[in-house]
């Protein structure tokens, strides 16, 4: 998956786009949030934090392909967290795909011990 392009803004950086995304997600925002995350995936492809949230938008948006795809891009960055490992599986059980979300979701809960 690749991000949707944007023009680079002055000073511009990922924590800051993470900052202003959530304040919009927060509103329920998940449209205007979408290219904020986006761009932080852009801007620092190894945060953790901008492909979970990105992950936690897509699926806001009920597009479960991406939101999935951004949940792995985050377990590949960080494998033992048990929050994004529980929001993949809230994925995956929203595509029909129970058995996967239980194994996620068994993996969550063996991360918080």
């Amino acid at each position: 998956m690749v991000p949707a392009p944007t023009a680079p803004q002055p000073q511009e950086n990922a924590d800051d786009l993470i900052a202003r995304g959530n304040a919009l997600q927060a509103q329920g925002k998940h449209a205007k949030a979408l290219p904020l995350f986006q761009r932080a995936t852009q801007l620092a492809p190894k945060s953790f934090s901008a492909w979970s949230n990105l992950g936690d938008t897509f699926n806001m948006l009920k597009r479960f392909a991406e939101a999935e795809q951004a949940h792995d891009q985050a377990l590949t960055i960080n494998p033992k967290d048990s929050i994004a490992w529980n929001n993949k599986g809230y994925v995956l059980r929203d595509q029909g795909r129970a058995a996967e979300a239980k194994a996620a979701e068994g993996r969550a809960k063996a991360l918080r011990g």
